[in-house]
């Protein structure tokens, strides 16, 4: 990827600092400066210092800011529900910009991904494993401390590519000569591909998710490309960016929203995400009851 963006390298602390006034920019309505929507952007970007501070030694203050704009959050969410006036409110930016915005986000974030050195394979190690039909080991080799413990969904939508990366590791290795003593080739590398290839996937999933729950349920594609893009140019997002199980339960959270009006695929997609880590099963509650309320309303409708 250094051939295509040679020299590009931004840490976290830049990516900030230059993403906070472009999505100011797009996104923060300067004519109606005391909006909800301004309220909104502005606990969304303070969850970004709060990570920052985490990771630069600084855990109490960062902790105690996440913790405090998680709590405004719950309040605000639970309030949601009061506000009855909602203008609407275009971006700053028209559809086709947005749409550039989007794409070039992603290209960044993709190489950001490649090139990181943060990309945990335990997932695919697990995947090949259930490939070879071979018994898990009783502790991680490369399971990082700060991973915690995930479930068996993302190692089961890992093995197509997984199989993929083997194909074409046997085929690379069947075309290409012996390395040489001096320049040894990687151990991981096809592993760390598919790594890398998973994470991004499971972005896209994300963005398309976004764009299709605004198209499918506010009937309107600018609203759903607006968030696509505003979930790309977030600091928070570029932080874990190779992080699959970071991100993967999102994606299949957003997709059952999507399809909640088929019940069966909507729950499908929630029990995966369920099977992914463990605090989607706090949502399973909230999911019955705005299904229950779903039904009442159709039924009702008719």
């Amino acid at each position: 990827m250094e051939e295509i963006l040679r020299g590009y390298k931004v840490d976290e602390g830049t990516w900030f600092y230059l993403s906070l006034p472009l999505i100011v920019a797009v996104y923060f309505r300067f004519r109606r400066f005391f909006s909800v929507r301004n309220f909104d952007l502005a606990l969304l970007l303070s969850i970004s210092p709060g990570i920052l501070l985490v990771r630069h030694q600084s855990e109490s203050i960062g902790y105690a800011l996440l913790f405090a704009v998680s709590g405004i959050l719950l309040v605000r969410l639970m309030a949601d529900a009061y506000l009855t006036r909602r203008p609407r409110l275009e971006q700053n930016l028209n559809n086709d910009g947005l749409a550039l915005l989007c794409v070039s986000a992603f290209a960044f974030l993709a190489v950001a991904a490649w090139t990181s050195n943060r990309i945990p394979i335990e997932t695919v190690e697990t995947a090949d494993r259930m490939l070879k039909r071979q018994e898990a080991p009783p502790t991680p080799v490369h399971t990082r401390a700060d991973e915690g413990q995930t479930g068996p969904t993302a190692a089961v939508l890992a093995v197509p590519v997984v199989k993929m990366a083997e194909k074409v590791k046997d085929a690379v290795t069947t075309a290409s000569p012996a390395p040489s003593p001096e320049q040894p080739r990687p151990i991981r590398e096809f592993e760390n591909d598919a790594a890398r290839v998973l994470s991004m996937v499971a972005h896209l999933a994300v963005i398309t998710g976004l764009f299709f729950l605004g198209r499918w349920h506010f009937g309107d594609a600018k609203i759903g490309m607006a968030m696509a893009t505003l979930y790309l140019l977030m600091p928070c997002t570029s932080y874990d960016v190779g992080r699959l199980n970071h991100v993967l339960p999102a994606a299949l959270i957003l997709w059952s929203l999507a399809a909640y009006r088929q019940p069966a695929v909507a729950g499908g997609l929630m029990g995966l995400a369920c099977g992914t880590v463990f605090f989607p099963v706090f949502l399973l509650p909230l999911w019955l009851a705005f299904t229950i309320a779903g039904e009442r309303f159709n039924s009702s409708s008719r």
